[in-house]
C-alpha cells in the first residue's frame, strides 16, 4: 500500500503537462499496475502479463510497472522480455535497486553469469540490505566453486530476510561442497559432525519455510541421508557406527564401479564437470545414504546416484569384522 501512494502521488507531479485524457489514464495506471501485481503474486503470471502490458503501454514512464512486469515475465519463462522490462524500469530510475536485482535474477536463470554478478552488485551498492541481492551473489559463487565467498553471502541474506527459504538451501548445498574439500576430509571428527549438523538445520530450515509447496523427492533423501550421517557420526554403538577410512584396518575394497549415464539434455546444454558424492560402504555389502557433496543439473546428479547404488565392494573391516564406512565417490562427465 505504501508503495501504491508514493507512486501515486509522484504521478501526480506529471498532471500540469498532461491533457485531460492523459490525466485520467495516470489514474487508473496504478490501479492497474495492482491489479497486475495481485495476480502476479496468486501465480496468475500470463494474466498479470497482459494486465501490466497494458498498463506500460498506456504509461510507459511507469517504472513500477515495468519492473512487475519483468516479475510476471520471469514467471512465464520469458526471460529475453524479462530483461528488456527491467532495463526499461532502470533507464527510467537508475537508482531503483529492486529493478537491479530482478534484472540479476533473470539474467542468472539465462546462465548469464557475469552479468548477473554486476546487477547483483549494482543493487547492493545502491542498498546493501538487500537479501535477495546476496542470495544471487550465493549463487553465483556456488557455481564458481567459491564456496567461502557463497557460504559468507548466503547468511548475509539469512541475517537480512530469515524467512529467505531458498538461502538456506543454498546455505545447507555450499556447506556440504565445502566437505568435499581435501581439508575437510582431513578435519577432526568434531569438526566434521560440526558442518554435517550446520547443513542438516539449514536444510531442515528450508523445509520448515515450504511447509506447502512441492520440493523435489532428491532433497527429502538428502534431507534423510542427512539426518543418518549426524545420528551415525554421533553413535558409538557398533551395529550403528560409521567409520572414515583412516579409521579402519582394512579399507573398502571397490570391485566394480558402473559408469553413470550423460543425459542427452546436458549434452544439449555443453554441462561439464564432477558430481561428488558420499556414501556408506555398508558392513552388509550395499551401498546406502548417498549424499550429494557437489552436482551437476541435468538429470547427472540423479544419474551418479544410481550408478553409485551399483558398486560392488568389499567392506571395509576394523579388528577382523567388516563394518561400515563413508567413502567419497567421484564421477566426471566432460563434452568431447
Amino acid at each position: 500500500m505504501r508503495a501504491f501512494l508514493l507512486a501515486f502521488t509522484a504521478l501526480s507531479f506529471l498532471f500540469p503537462f498532461m491533457s485531460p485524457v492523459q490525466v485520467q489514464s495516470a489514474l487508473q495506471s496504478p490501479l492497474d499496475r495492482e491489479r497486475g501485481v495481485a495476480l502476479y503474486k496468486e501465480g496468475q503470471a500470463e494474466e498479470a502479463v497482459k494486465v501490466l502490458k497494458k498498463v506500460v503501454k498506456q504509461s510507459p514512464r511507469d517504472e513500477l510497472a515495468w519492473e512487475a512486469l519483468g516479475l510476471a515475465l520471469i514467471q512465464t519463462l520469458d526471460l529475453k522480455s524479462a530483461i528488456k522490462s527491467f532495463e526499461t524500469a532502470i533507464s527510467l530510475n537508475p537508482s531503483r535497486a529492486s529493478a537491479h536485482v530482478g534484472l540479476s535474477y533473470a539474467l542468472l536463470m539465462r546462465n548469464k553469469t557475469r552479468e548477473a554478478m554486476r546487477a547483483a552488485q549494482v543493487a547492493l551498492d545502491i542498498n546493501p540490505g538487500l537479501a535477495d541481492a546476496y542470495y544471487i551473489v550465493a549463487v553465483i559463487n556456488r557455481g564458481k566453486e567459491a564456496f567461502e565467498e557463497a557460504l559468507q553471502a548466503t547468511e548475509t541474506a539469512i541475517n537480512l530476510k530469515p524467512h529467505l527459504a531458498m538461502a538456506h538451501l543454498v546455505k545447507s548445498q555450499v556447506i556440504l561442497a565445502l566437505l568435499g574439500d581435501v581439508s575437510a576430509m582431513e578435519e577432526t571428527s568434531k569438526a566434521r559432525i560440526s558442518r554435517y549438523v550446520a547443513a542438516l538445520e539449514a536444510l531442515e530450515r528450508f523445509f520448515q519455510l515450504n511447509p506447502n509447496h512441492e520440493v523435489e523427492s532428491s532433497l527429502r533423501e538428502q534431507l534423510e541421508s542427512l539426518r543418518f550421517y549426524v545420528k551415525a557420526l554421533r553413535s558409538s554403538a557398533s551395529d550403528e557406527a560409521v567409520y572414515w577410512a583412516k579409521e579402519v584396518s582394512t579399507k573398502a575394497k571397490v570391485l566394480s564401479k558402473p559408469l553413470p549415464d550423460y543425459t542427452e539434455v546436458a549434452r544439449n546444454h555443453l554441462v561439464s564437470g564432477t558430481v561428488i558424492l558420499r556414501v556408506v560402504f555398508s558392513h552388509d555389502g550395499t551401498v546406502k545414504h548417498p549424499l550429494v557433496i557437489r552436482g551437476l543439473p541435468d538429470g547427472l546428479t540423479e544419474n551418479s546416484i544410481k550408478a553409485a547404488l551399483k558398486i560392488r565392494f568389499n567392506p571395509a573391516q576394523l579388528d577382523g569384522r567388516p563394518v561400515s564406512s563413508i567413502v567419497q565417490v567421484e564421477y566426471n562427465f566432460e563434452i568431447y
